[in-house]
């Protein structure tokens, strides 16, 4: 991988190049010129083949092919492509032959090294300050030969660095960049001895000795040397604290070092993001990002994770699409693409997604604890739920989950769960399928009887009453699918007839008495497969041809009209699937989805707000896709999950805004407590003494536990208090208000948004008697939730309970999960 300014470059296995962020100059090398629309590219696209390594510069692009030669495109303006022109290339033009490596310079500088597989360095473009190290300050649009005997080379803002073999750096261009007295020089003088790996940054340099200590130098104003200070050092010096590092890169001003084993630490600059700590606070001293690293790129703002896995993290500046997520914006903490999913399901204000590992992530509205992950908080990004899944379906304020053993779980309300409950909970064995409803459940077993369970006003539940019920009754055999609308039910059985029970006000059942039922009734025969949407449906016959029935005020039956048939009518053929909710209905065909109906918040993801009387097309490459109330989620062929349409609760996975083009879903980066203590505390994280939750190895009397729990650091003493609207760290805040009946104490504290994943429970409890162990009383005032970044959450809760003339204490305790 490589990161440019505004730009990043991915290598895949199979040799090919792919691409994401801002096209100016060319510098994707996708043949067409930037002010040709899209300006940039906010997921990356294949721009080339046959490639064995990849370098990015300010604007510009170098691929090193597997037969040695290296193409170069993008800004030329100095000539620092080397193809002897000053002439812009929007695609990829031979530069040189026998090549093993590039470095050129984020800055708009504009000069380039080529290191050749005989050790010969060879330099081009920008030479202001005798940079090319070939003792002029002459620029040349071709390359010129400057040195030999190099294994290394890296540039920076009007300097370059070269590190020969026997492991001596020398230096050219701007002295005091990388360590040598005087103002600048155009032969490269020696700067540092014993250095197996170097990186330039815009204007600070870092070495990686042999016995893996990391020393810097250059400019430090925002901490990129990571030597506890903001001074620039005129000479290398060593960067306390850090021992076993494997690899460094350094951005504009921020530095990345990679230890052996996994760890990545950062420090500088951090106004985008770019550290990946999950704030916007610049460091000083090199603070831990993420464990199971394998490999490291700084850009100017931004940077890059791949980890052992093969997953690739983003994090910092995305203002050009650099970090390839889909979006455009900041972020402060490494984003992971959620990956490797096998099914989607969308409620009507949160969704679900069914990993292929059998894990259950979840997003959205989650107030009635519909994700069943222990809260009743909302996610904007999704938060692993459930494991050992097969089926996920998502209801209005409920979602069932159908285990690898044929259980199916419930969770949420209304559903037929009480409210009580904030987990999943059994409630049937031996199911074949599962289908949520509006406020009720159906589920199929694999004897072919269907149960239902829920709110039943309209008798959808088909077992001939209206009463609600919580746990599911059989009501029909010879079943082999279920589908649940939103007060109405449909089942196929064996002889291919369709079945209907609940509302059928809109004729949504497909025939049957107008007034509805509370017993199913046949309504068709001859059908295929069925989909229950909010007041309307879908029949899919034996030869592929598509009847829609019940409501269509906004087109959702896709027929052309506005107004309901009396009759199911057809609409289209040869549909592999199809998905339909509140006004609005989703079909896929040949791999393409097909949308109809009410698209106001841009749930169709055609990037319109426009409704459609007939099915359009809007995706494709797509696997599987359900409708929820106002989104859509697309699952591609690729496993990648894709989101769309109205964002209120986070449903879409990303912070509240709503989308008329699909977002790629992501996920949040959880890290568990053994990891933690391994980021934190290195070779000692087996060490009791230090590394062990009680511990407290600064001496400032707060514990690991909570140090991990409110994000300080657990080797630097001085723990304080959070402000209460602004802190991304510190202990909780308590703060009481003085009314009639009594002093109302209110909690502020961060909360770790994967606090269950991450082994952490928090539990917010007042009491009237401070020596009382038994007398703390969990919080059951309603939790007020801030997302401050990604990672972390602000949360505040008021006392509920007031004694009269009783003192009233508060806390917030924190234990690891069982």
């Amino acid at each position: 991988m490589a990161a440019g300014l505004h730009h990043s470059l991915f290598l895949k296995s199979d040799g090919s190049v792919w691409a994401t962020g801002s096209r100016t100059a060319g510098a994707l090398g996708g043949g067409v010129p930037a002010w040709d629309a899209p300006p940039h590219f906010t997921k990356p696209v294949e721009v080339l083949t046959g490639v064995d390594a990849v370098f990015a510069g300010y604007a510009q692009s170098f691929f090193l092919k597997t037969d040695g030669s290296v193409w170069a495109t993008g800004s030329n303006d100095y000539g620092q492509l080397g193809d002897g022109t000053t002439i812009n290339r929007f695609t990829p033009v031979q530069v040189l032959t026998g090549v093993r490596a590039v470095a050129t310079g984020s800055d708009n500088t504009g000069h380039t090294l080529f290191l050749k597989t005989d050790g010969s360095v060879w330099a081009t473009g920008c030479n202001s300050y005798g940079e090319l190290g070939n003792g002029t300050n002459n620029n040349t649009s071709a390359p010129v030969k400057v040195l030999t005997d190099v294994q290394a080379v890296a540039t920076g803002d009007y300097f370059s660095l070269f590190l020969k073999t026997d492991g001596t750096v020398l230096g050219a261009g701007v002295r005091e960049r990388f360590g040598y007295p005087g103002a600048f020089t155009q032969q490269p003088v020696e700067v540092l001895t014993g250095v197996r790996a170097i990186a330039a940054g815009t204007m600070h340099s870092l070495f990686l000795k042999m016995d893996g200590s990391v020393w810097a130098t250059g400019y430090n104003k925002d901490g990129q040397l990571g030597d506890g200070t903001t001074e620039h050092r005129l000479a290398p010096v060593p960067v306390p604290g850090l021992t076993g590092i494997q690899a460094i890169s350094a951005g504009e001003a921020h530095s990345l070092f990679l230890k052996a084993d996994g760890t990545v630490l950062a420090s500088g600059r951090n106004a985008s993001g770019e550290l990946g700590d999950g704030t916007t606070t610049d460091r000083a001293t090199p603070v831990p990002v993420l464990s199971g690293v394998e490999a490291i790129m700084a850009g100017s703002h931004h940077s890059l994770f791949l980890k052992t896995d093969g997953s690739l993290l983003v994090s910092g500046n995305n203002q050009s699409g650099q970090l390839g997520d889909g979006n455009i914006g900041y972020l402060t903490s490494p984003r992971l693409v959620l990956t490797d999913v096998q099914a989607v399901s969308a409620g009507s204000d949160h969704s679900l997604f069914l990993k292929t590992d059998g894990s259950v992530l979840a997003c959205g509205r989650n107030t009635s604890a519909q994700f069943g992950d222990g809260t009743r908080m909302d996610r904007e990004i999704p938060v692993p739920v459930l494991d050992g899944v097969k089926a996920v379906s998502a209801g209005h304020a409920h979602s069932l989950f159908l285990k690898n053993d044929g259980t199916a779980w419930v969770s949420g309300y209304p559903g037929g769960i009480s409210m009580a409950s904030t987990m999943p909970l059994p409630v049937l064995t031996d199911v074949l399928a599962i289908s949520a409803g509006g406020e009720h459940s159906l589920f199929l077993k694999t004897d072919g009887t269907a149960w239902a369970m829920g709110r039943n006003y309209f008798g959808q539940l088909g077992n001939g009453t209206l009463q609600e019920l919580n746990a599911p009754v059989q009501v029909l055999t010879g079943v082999i699918a279920v589908s649940a609308g939103a007060s109405h039910s449909l089942f196929l059985k064996t002889d291919s007839s369709v079945w209907g029970a609940g509302n059928n006000s809109g004729a949504q059942l497909g025939g049957g008495p107008p007034a509805g039922s509370l017993t199913p009734v046949r309504t068709l025969t001859g059908v295929a497969a069925i989909s229950a949407g909010n007041s309307h449906s879908f029949f899919v016959k034996p030869d592929g041809a598509v009847l829609a029935a019940g409501y269509n005020k906004y087109g959702q039956l896709g027929d052309g009209r506005q107004f309901s048939p009396s009759a199911p009518v057809q609409v289209l053929t040869d549909v592999q699937s199809i998905s339909a909710d509140f006004s609005f209905s989703l079909f896929l065909k040949d791999g393409t989805i097909l949308a109809t109906g009410l698209n106001n918040f841009g749930q169709f993801g055609d990037g319109t707000t426009s409704n459609r009387m007939v099915p359009m097309p809007v995706m494709t490459g797509v696997s599987d896709m359900s409708a929820g109330s106002l989104h859509s989620l697309f699952l591609k062929t690729d496993k990648s999950a894709w989101a769309t349409g109205a964002n209120f609760s986070g449903q879409l996975g990303f912070p509240r805004a709503y989308r008329s083009t699909p977002v790629e879903v992501i996920q949040l980066n959880v890290v568990p407590p053994v990891d933690w203590q391994k980021e934190q505390f290195g070779t000692d994280a087996g060490n009791p003494e230090i590394a062990g939750w009680m511990a407290d190895p600064d001496g400032d009397s707060v514990v690991n536990l909570l140090e991990r729990a409110f994000n300080l650091p657990p080797l630097q003493a001085g723990a304080s208090v959070m402000a209460p609207n602004g802190s991304t760290a510190g202990l909780p805040w308590i703060t009481a208000m003085l009314k009639p009946e009594g002093p109302v104490l209110t909690i502020y504290y961060l909360r770790l948004k994967t606090s269950g994943s991450s082994g952490l429970i928090y539990t917010p409890e007042f009491s009237s008697n401070l020596g009382d162990s038994m007398g703390w009383i969990t919080a059951t005032g309603p939790e007020t939730v801030e997302s401050i970044n990604s990672n972390w959450e602000r949360v505040t809760v008021s006392d509920a309970d007031i004694p009269s003339g009783a003192p009233r204490f508060a806390r917030v305790r924190v234990t690891l999960a069982p």
